[in-house]
Formats: C-alpha cells, structure tokens, sequence
C-alpha cells in the first residue's frame, strides 16, 4: 500500500498537500521492517523538500533518524548515496563532528572502479548522474581527495 501511493507524491497538486502525504506514509511506514526502504526514500525527499525551504537542520535531523546501514534489502550503492547526502547536509549545518563520524562508515574502498561488478542500471528520478564541467576532476578523485582530507 505504500509503494501504491508513493506513486502518487508527484502529481500532488501543491507543496503542503506533498509534505502531509509524505508525513503520512512515513507514520504508516514507521517501525515495519518490509517498507524500510520506501521509508527512507520518503524522509530523503521530505528532507529534500525542508533543504529547498532553507531548513538545513530541520532536513538533516531527518536524515539522521534513518539508520541505511543497517537496511539489508537497500541496494548498496543506494546507501552510499544516503550516507552521503547525510554527510553533505551535516556539512551545511557546519556539524563537522557528525559529519566526520557518518562519513567513516563509508569504507573508501567502495569508490575504487571493478569492472567485474559493476552493473548498468537505470537510474531512477533524483539519482540521475550529470556529466560534470571539463576543468572539475572526476568523481573518483574528488572521493579520495575528500576521504583523505576526513582522516
């Protein structure tokens, strides 16, 4: 029922009737293991939504709440995503000390390239990649360079 009426969030007609749908299916949501997932996609969009309005805290209180690295279902890239956004938004907040402590359980390793594990998969609506500007170094150096200025 709740991945049935996640597909409705976007074709909401205004911005309060999507933070109280939102609101909604994560109360209903709460404390079962078999929508963890789609709990998580709901707080990181809430909290997408709280950024957008200037509420860095408010946003990153609710990223904290959610707890990915203990999701088994959750793809692993997908948490590494979570982890990350969890990690950028301590940083806005200038909250160093928990920024530093979500950042290492990222182990640095997961950024280097195997071509023998990789898969294509299609991307879904905010985890869509962009091609950066030629004068930014890749997204690989970026990663060690960000990791090794956090140890």
């Amino acid at each position: 029922m709740v991945q049935q009426a996640m597909q409705y969030i976007d074709e909401t007609p205004d911005l309060e009737t999507r933070i109280e749908l939102i609101k909604t299916l994560n109360s209903v949501s709460a404390g079962k293991i078999y929508v963890e997932i789609e709990r998580a996609r709901l707080i990181k969009k809430l909290a997408k939504i709280k950024e957008e309005q200037g509420l860095i805290a408010e946003a990153a209180d609710l990223m904290q709440e959610v707890a990915v690295e203990t999701f088994g279902a959750m793809a692993k890239t997908e948490k590494i995503a979570f982890i990350l956004e969890q990690v950028r938004l301590c940083l806005d907040r200038q909250d160093y000390v928990r920024a530093q402590i979500l950042s290492r359980k990222i182990s640095p390793r997961v950024f280097d390239i195997d071509s023998s594990k990789e898969k294509k998969k299609p991307k879904e609506g905010d985890n869509v990649v962009e091609e950066p500007p030629a004068d930014i170094p890749s997204l690989l150096q970026l990663k060690r360079i960000y990791y090794e200025l956090m140890i």
